[in-house]
């Protein structure tokens, strides 16, 4: 057992599993704003009336939607980012934590899978659409 190899006293431990996912969305800032992005190629949209004057610019975004789902915590994270201070886009951060416990290979190994289907369901039907059929 790889675990027990490692640290013998793994099986003492309380662990609070995550799995992380990591997409980038890339797209010419000049052509269209994050928010039309988002609006246009997720399934959710942003709108704020706020900020209505013309000499107020959006500089930067980035928030957090958090979910419990059943014991676990689902995370999503979308702002704006860059790859090598080339390519401008959307970074989109899809994190499960589960509950914090002991776990023994076969429930992490379960948790492991379920939550990658979790992540994976979610990347779907956020992406669904042009987004998503442009993967194919």
């Amino acid at each position: 057992d790889l675990f027990n190899n490692i640290y013998p006293k793994y099986k003492e431990l309380k662990l609070s599993p995550a799995l992380t996912y990591i997409d980038f969305f890339e797209y010419n800032k000049d052509k269209i704003t994050s928010i039309d992005f988002i609006n246009t190629n997720l399934q959710f949209n942003i709108s704020q009336s706020f900020v209505n004057d013309t000499k107020f610019e959006l500089n930067d975004l980035n928030f957090t939607l958090n979910y419990k789902t059943n014991k676990d915590i689902l995370s999503l994270n979308i702002r704006d980012g860059r790859i090598n201070d080339e390519k401008e886009g959307i970074v989109m951060q899809t994190k499960l934590i589960g509950n914090k416990g002991l776990y023994n290979k076969n429930e992490l190994t379960n948790w492991l899978e379920s939550s990658h289907n979790t992540c994976s369901d979610i990347f779907k039907k956020l992406t669904e659409g042009n987004l998503y059929n442009s993967f194919k």
